[in-house]
């Protein structure tokens, strides 16, 4: 039985690439992240979804098995991760009303 899959790499890949659907080739899913790469993260709502099934464990990889258990350090990464990525959507949403 193969190792399970990382879910805090699966967290980080699906919160910065999740419309491309890196998330799901990392897990084994390719037809899905071909389906997601072609359709934005299936317009940036399924990729939403998973990252909260993700966080909540309900997430599996090709083989059905879950995802590895939270980690102190991946915690730790997911959050840092989330504040950049919330951060980032801010500054671009007053640059963007800004720029009006």
């Amino acid at each position: 039985m193969p190792p399970r899959k990382s879910r805090t790499v699966t967290f980080l890949l699906c919160l910065f690439f999740g419309a491309l659907g890196v998330h799901r080739f990392y897990v084994g899913k390719v037809w899905t992240g071909v389906l997601y790469l072609l359709t934005g993260g299936l317009f940036a709502i399924g990729a939403i979804i998973d990252l909260i099934r993700i966080g909540l464990g309900f997430f599996t990889d090709s083989d059905k098995q879950s995802l590895s258990a939270w980690t102190p350090f991946g915690c730790i990464v997911a959050i840092i991760g989330l504040l950049i990525a919330s951060g980032s959507g801010v500054l671009i949403l007053l640059a963007t009303l800004l720029k009006r």
